[in-house]
């Protein structure tokens, strides 16, 4: 199991005045992002907690540590992290399921439109030679040529057309290089690009049969699971409700910004703390991981130098986890 030596204190000083302090020996910039920490009644004696951190997948933190508040004692904490992945495309599951696409978030049952069945009931199978990407938001007026001016790097461009009127239908096939981070416009309209799903995605349905995805509303044939219409979380119930029903209840919340720098080529990570219910205070805490071939004390010699540099007093040390200083606090509120 990972470990970390860890030393959490209270500052009485302008958050600005502490980054530029850290600045000097931190590995590069800070970062800036926020976090939710749900906290579970844990049997075993440890905490559990689940983390929501802006535009990082909800993590599942299962950690052991010692409550201390010494420069001469490591806080030696001992931790599990498992990432749950929510998956809002069906290339990041990497199968196609006609009803699980027929829903806005995956998990419905009963089947919206009659061409769900369709979908089930044809034997599709896939062309031997398919394309790489599946080009939409083609203009009427879009022609061949047009295209291998915006994709100069195909090697085949194959425009669908209507099999009576040969009107172009809007969308294509391309095989070749396409750089995914740039917009390609053709006369200002934005063209949309997606992997081909028929070579990306087992068990694919096409539109025509039944299956696909994207659609309009008034064709009654949405379809969700591509990058236009992805999969919306799961609205009945949470991974939260989950662990709170199978752990007998939450502790509580932990609301913070944080402020976030790695030193030590990123053996150590400095976090500043805004936590909410201490608005009025500032919190920094230091997490020294230990490599497989350091003892306890060597990570603690490593957080005293910090100490040291950051202006950290050993009286203003807390031994404890932010749940419990706001437990204590509402403990407190309520015998006032």
């Amino acid at each position: 199991m990972p470990r970390n030596v860890e030393i959490k204190a209270s500052i009485d000083d302008h958050i600005n005045n502490i980054i530029e302090r850290i600045r000097p020996f931190a590995d590069g910039p800070p970062r800036y992002f926020t976090q939710n920490d749900t906290f579970f009644n844990c049997p075993s004696g440890g905490r559990l907690k689940l983390r929501i951190e802006q535009d990082c997948p909800a993590q599942l933190i299962y950690y052991e540590r010692n409550d201390i508040a010494s420069l001469s004692i490591p806080k030696l904490s001992n931790y599990s992290i498992a990432p749950i992945m929510y998956r809002s495309t069906c290339f990041q599951w990497e199968f196609y399921d006609p009803q699980m696409s027929g829903s806005i978030d995956g998990t419905d049952l009963i089947p919206h439109d009659r061409a769900i069945d369709r979908a089930y009931e044809s034997n599709y199978k896939r062309p031997h030679c398919s394309s790489s990407y599946f080009i939409g938001h083609i203009p009427p007026s879009c022609t061949e040529h047009d295209l291998t001016q915006i994709f100069p790097n195909a090697t085949r461009i194959n425009l669908i057309r209507d099999i009576v009127t040969r009107e172009p239908r809007g969308y294509a096939f391309l095989d070749g290089n396409i750089d995914r981070d740039k917009e390609y416009k053709f006369n200002g309209h934005l063209l949309f690009i997606e992997d081909n799903a028929s070579k990306k995605v087992f068990g694919w349905k096409p539109r025509r049969c039944g299956g696909g995805l994207g659609g309009k509303k008034q064709s009654g044939q949405l379809r969700f699971g591509g990058s236009q219409r992805p999969f919306k979380k799961p609205f009945h119930m949470t991974e939260q409700d989950v662990l709170s029903l199978s752990l007998g209840g939450i502790r509580g919340q932990v609301d913070k910004h944080r402020t976030l720098f790695l030193t030590g080529h990123g053996q150590t990570r400095i976090h500043i703390d805004q936590v909410k219910g201490f608005e009025s205070t500032i919190f920094v805490e230091l997490e020294v991981i230990l490599r497989d071939d350091q003892t306890p004390e060597h990570g603690q010699l490593i957080a005293k130098e910090l100490c040291e540099k950051i202006g950290i007093q050993e009286e203003n040390h807390i031994k404890c986890a932010y749940i419990d200083l706001l437990l204590k606090k509402d403990y407190q509120n309520d015998c006032h």
